[in-house]
């Protein structure tokens, strides 16, 4: 038999397994100590880099603008003065960044009758406006890029013109119509999927068609109770949000032709009265969907539960303007929202995701005081002589474009890294 300490489970045995665990777990406490040290710095680093990025959105400038019924090349005394003149009719009724973001596509109408539509294709590298076409007889809603392509365009027809023509941009001809029963509801009721050949058109009878590229009929049409349904797919394209009644939201999956629905929110408790849902908007990340009505009210939704995560701006019972209210876009990293309600630009910050529910109420009650949400508020910039119809981000650059009557603007942050 072992004697007394002389086993694998004696005395030295032990006092050496006892050593090995405090290294062990000395190792463990520093080696956690050092990842604390590590999260605090990352925790730090984003702190920064989230205080420079508002920085950098308070120092917002104007970095380049076009007003799109001025010919190209300068002009001089009488021709400025004709050219000035020619200008004052027309206006921007859509604008498109390019998935990679090299391009701008802009589509516009008036003229000196005030029916001419046209094109016009902006190189972002240079600033330049190498391609102006002339929309076909019918006019223009409308212009998508279709999916991560620079080649080839959607044209929605206007008022008069119930159909969708695919457009291609290097030949500068229509390829293809697709027909629909009636209208579309304006320049967000055409949507391009972002991945796929395929769009949604939203029309002017409360139907909303998926359309596949291939055929000029459609795959799948859902009919709804809100004569203007607002759509918006997320930014993959799996599922597209609809207000199929002017007071909530239906998530359908987008990869199924039976349009199914598996997803309802009813945001009536959020909503003032009188307001119906304008438009939509999914953040890049899938997390939060905007959600802003026809009195200029501006909501944050949980995509997830449907759940107000905030009210970024109150709604408006004065004298509202006549155009429809400006859609709401998200920055690519889905840490800003980008919104219009007048002539400047809005631009919120997303609410803390520790924020509790009562928390948040508290927020809401004081921020319905002061119609624009202040503690989310990150900057606030006039630029337009006109009220700001169109704001976007590019998804590629630090680039946000807003659109005023026939003048487009892109701005960039002054304070760079």
């Amino acid at each position: 038999m072992l004697g007394p300490g002389t086993g694998p489970f004696g005395p030295p045995q032990a006092a050496r397994w006892e050593d090995a665990a405090r290294e062990s777990f000395s190792a463990a406490a520093a080696a956690f100590a050092a990842s604390a040290v590590k999260r605090e710095a990352a925790a730090a680093k984003q702190q920064a880099a989230s205080e420079f990025l508002f920085a950098s959105l308070r120092s917002l400038k104007v970095c380049w603008s076009r007003h799109v019924g001025v010919p190209c090349g300068d002009a001089a005394g009488a021709e400025a003065a004709a050219a000035a003149a020619a200008a004052a009719g027309w206006r921007v009724i859509s604008a498109d960044f390019a998935a990679d973001g090299s391009l701008l596509l802009v589509a516009a109408v008036g003229g000196p009758e005030g029916s001419s539509a046209k094109l016009l294709l902006i190189d972002l590298k240079t600033g330049c406006v190498p391609r102006v076409y002339e929309c076909p007889e019918g006019g223009v809603s409308s212009a998508r890029f279709v999916a991560l392509s620079t080649a080839e365009c959607l044209i929605g027809g206007a008022e008069a013109d119930a159909c969708v023509r695919l457009w291609d941009l290097a030949a500068g001809r229509l390829v293809c119509p697709y027909p629909l029963p009636v209208p579309l509801i304006g320049s967000e009721g055409l949507l391009a999927h972002p991945r796929q050949r395929l769009f949604l058109a939203s029309c002017c009878n409360a139907s909303v068609l998926l359309f596949d590229l291939k055929q000029s009929q459609p795959l799948a049409v859902m009919q709804c109770e809100n004569p203007r349904p607002a759509i918006a797919f997320d930014w993959e394209g799996l599922v597209f949000a609809v207000a199929r009644f002017s007071t909530d939201v239906r998530l359908v999956n987008s990869e199924l032709t039976d349009l199914q629905e598996f997803s309802a929110f009813d945001l009536s408790a959020s909503l003032d009265p009188g307001s119906c849902i304008a438009s939509l908007c999914f953040s890049p990340d899938g997390e939060a969907i905007a959600v802003a009505t026809n009195r200029h009210q501006l909501l944050l939704v949980n995509a997830f539960e449907g759940t107000t995560m905030a009210r970024l701006c109150e709604a408006s019972f004065g004298d509202l303007s006549s155009a429809w209210p400006c859609t709401p876009a998200f920055s690519g990293n889905s840490s800003l929202l980008f919104w219009s309600r007048g002539p400047g630009l809005l631009a919120f910050r997303m609410p803390p995701a520790t924020d509790s529910g009562a928390q948040q109420q508290q927020k809401q009650q004081r921020q319905q005081q002061t119609d624009l949400n202040t503690e989310l508020l990150v900057a606030r910039h006039a630029g337009h002589s006109e009220p700001v119809s169109i704001a976007k981000a590019s998804p590629t650059h630090a680039l946000v474009l807003t659109v005023g009557g026939g003048v487009v603007a892109l701005w960039q942050p002054a304070v760079q890294a």
